[in-house]
């Protein structure tokens, strides 16, 4: 047998409005009473629909808003007048203090008494509606409701506080004197790499801050520079069209990559270290050799600017990014596109694989991150938030966040599950150009238009 709950309804009076409780009985019911009782549940279910029951509880809410409104002035307007009449009626002559003091205590039972009154009226509102709500929804549709949704929050909570890193400064590196493009940790996470509009790379010991070589080769602007798998060599790629890659430990060059028409705006060593990929302006991507210095393979499929090209976790796929909106999934053996992925509405400035190779993260000037399946090349998730380009995205080595940098002048933090942004880092005046995650994940290094690197501490 289960009990159910029924309610007998009242009326009655209570500063002009008619309000209706009901007092609850509960007894038990038999299967087919249950039964009944259900399908006239979803019988008033179904007779209303989800606009006609939010249309009917504002409707309610706004009415209990001007009503509570017109009260509370009625109520005022009585004690303001209440308090005139007696100062009228006094005698002139009568003491002023002890008027004043009348006054006083008159005005106060007034206020007193009239919230009091709102009070009462105020919670006899909020009864009826829940019991609207009730009557909308049903009762148990609502216990549900309520139930779930407290569950949703309670896991959105303990999940944030026991797995989101909260990162802080702990760490201003000055050495360039232009903006400073790019920023990236070695593989071991003891030293940083990074390049800037000065025309020079520089390499950092994290620890103590300090600069250990300056890369100066370069005839024009560094966008880019990054380690090799096994720290033993630095890549850079330039405006003046090459690309260099330099001993780690002496600071001198080893090989020049010459092919490219354009400025080069990216690149990126293969897993296995013996190859280079990079991209350029003269819409090209290039796979290289770095014993040679030759070119293996020319792609250009894109009809844009080429900002970005990445290898996947394997070696055997390329992601490039482009100024016509467009991410191109590549099949390096075969050199061909595998998938074109469509979505963004304005140039594409990063696309970068996750650690397992099954999606792909993206970032654009039209301020969205996206999320893509490379199988199906659909856009799975989309991050909203930031007012201004978004110059690069990094995620972490768990896969878990997402940090993301922007001309709007900060760095934002997203977690991937919840499609939400846990975390927002001003820098105020200066756009921010690069960031990256130490191996770890306890380190952010972010890179600005203001000529220094910051390093941020997980709290």
């Amino acid at each position: 047998m289960i009990k159910s709950i029924k309610f007998h309804t009242k009326r009655f009076k209570r500063g002009g409005l008619v309000i209706i409780t009901k007092s609850k009985s509960v007894k038990k019911m038999s299967k087919q009473t249950k039964n009944n009782n259900s399908n006239l549940t979803n019988f008033y279910l179904n007779k209303l629909t989800q606009k006609k029951r939010v249309s009917t509880i504002q409707s309610l809410k706004s009415f209990i808003f001007e009503h509570f409104t017109k009260q509370r002035k009625k109520s005022k307007d009585n004690a303001v007048a209440e308090s005139s009449n007696y100062i009228l009626n006094n005698d002139v002559a009568t003491n002023l203090n002890k008027e004043k003091k009348e006054k006083e205590n008159a005005w106060g039972n007034q206020k007193q008494n009239c919230s009091r009154e709102n009070k009462k009226l105020l919670l006899s509102w909020i009864l009826g509606f829940i019991q609207c709500q009730l009557l909308l929804a049903g009762l148990p549709i609502l216990i549900e409701s309520l139930h779930n949704t407290f569950d949703l929050y309670l896991f959105i909570f303990f999940f944030t506080l026991l797995f989101t890193k909260w990162f802080k400064l702990s760490e201003v590196l000055d050495g360039h004197v232009r903006s400073v493009r790019s920023v990236k940790f070695s593989c071991d996470g003891s030293r940083i790499v990074s390049s800037s509009f000065d025309n020079t790379v520089r390499i950092w010991d994290v620890v103590s801050g300090k600069i250990l070589k300056t890369l100066e080769e370069h005839s024009n602007f560094i966008f880019h520079a990054q380690f090799s798998p096994d720290d033993n060599m630095v890549m850079s790629c330039s405006a003046d069209c090459t690309i260099r890659l330099w001993d780690t430990n002496s600071g001198a060059m080893i090989q020049i990559l010459k092919g490219h028409t354009g400025a080069v705006k990216r690149g990126q060593f293969s897993p296995d270290g013996n190859m280079v990929v990079s991209c350029s302006v003269d819409r090209t991507i290039r796979l290289w050799n770095i014993t040679s210095g030759k070119v293996i393979k020319i792609l250009n499929t894109h009809q844009g600017i080429i900002n970005d090209v990445q290898f996947s976790s394997d070696g055997q796929s390329l992601a490039s990014a482009s100024h016509d909106t467009t991410i191109i999934i590549w099949n390096i053996q075969q050199g061909i596109p595998m998938k074109v992925l469509r979505g963004h509405s304005s140039l594409v400035l990063r696309a970068l694989f996750s650690q397992d190779g099954s999606t792909i993260v993206s970032c654009s000037s039209d301020k969205t991150i996206r999320i893509w399946d490379v199988v199906s090349g659909k856009e799975m998730k989309k991050f909203l938030g930031h007012t201004n380009e978004i110059s690069d995205i990094q995620l972490s080595p768990d896969g878990r966040t997402i940090v993301s940098s922007s001309h709007d002048t900060t760095i934002r933090f997203w977690d991937v599950r919840l499609q939400e942004e846990i975390q927002k880092l001003e820098l105020f005046a200066c756009g921010v150009l690069g960031v990256d995650f130490s191996p770890g994940g306890d380190i952010m290094i972010s890179s600005s238009t203001d000529q220094k690197i910051l390093l941020w501490s997980s709290i």
